[in-house]
């Protein structure tokens, strides 16, 4: 597990920060992000596996936190956006009890990063009082698979390509409902963006 490129604490930062992508408000995929953003109520944001938090300059009216590996955070998140709240985490080991703490969770690029998918998002999905965004998540009509792919510097790292209807398994499992679904892409129907709600019908 900690062999990906996001353990990396030497070269990962830097590249990070010098990667030369459009701001995120520019980016082709920001339409779809937006709309749930939008659609999501609640002032408080948690964004598991930020990066840089791009999404707080993207995104200022809320109580931003971003969530990272303490490297990340520290090289690269503190870097471009000192004043930011950040919490540092590894998803492979620490508790997700603060999750319960945030109206919306954001997790952009973050699920297709984990090898234990599943049990990171269930671990999301189980804290969670509120709205959830996956955005830019890689399916597949075919078994989930994990594929090895060059991110940041040429780093290796793995990629988690899931079944469609096996994910919205685990949405209904944990009692999500899917309020607004899009491609993260124009002309892209492999990566998707998900809007989810917790349901209370059952709750009085």
């Amino acid at each position: 597990m900690n062999k990906t490129a996001w353990f990396d604490d030497s070269v990962l930062p830097a590249a990070m920060l010098n990667s030369g992508f459009k701001p995120l408000h520019q980016s082709d995929h920001y339409e779809a992000l937006d709309k749930c953003m939008a659609m999501a109520e609640g002032d408080s944001l948690l964004d598991i596996g930020c990066g840089i938090a791009e999404v707080s300059t993207a995104f200022p009216a809320y109580k931003y936190t971003g969530v990272d590996l303490p490297h990340v955070i520290e090289k690269a998140a503190r870097v471009k956006n000192p004043q930011t709240k950040f919490i540092a985490f590894n998803a492979n080991k620490d508790s997700y009890d603060f999750v319960g703490d945030y109206d919306i969770v954001l997790m952009n690029s973050f699920i297709s990063e984990m090898p234990d998918w599943y049990r990171c998002l269930n671990n999301v999905l189980c804290n969670s009082k509120g709205y959830i965004i996956i955005h830019r998540q890689e399916v597949t009509h075919e078994p989930s698979y994990l594929r090895e792919y060059a991110t940041y510097a040429g780093l290796k790292t793995t990629n988690s390509v899931i079944n469609y209807e096996e994910l919205k398994k685990v949405f209904y499992f944990n009692e999500f409902e899917i309020l607004y679904e899009a491609d993260s892409f124009p002309n892209n129907n492999r990566q998707k963006t998900f809007l989810l709600k917790k349901e209370t019908s059952n709750v009085t």
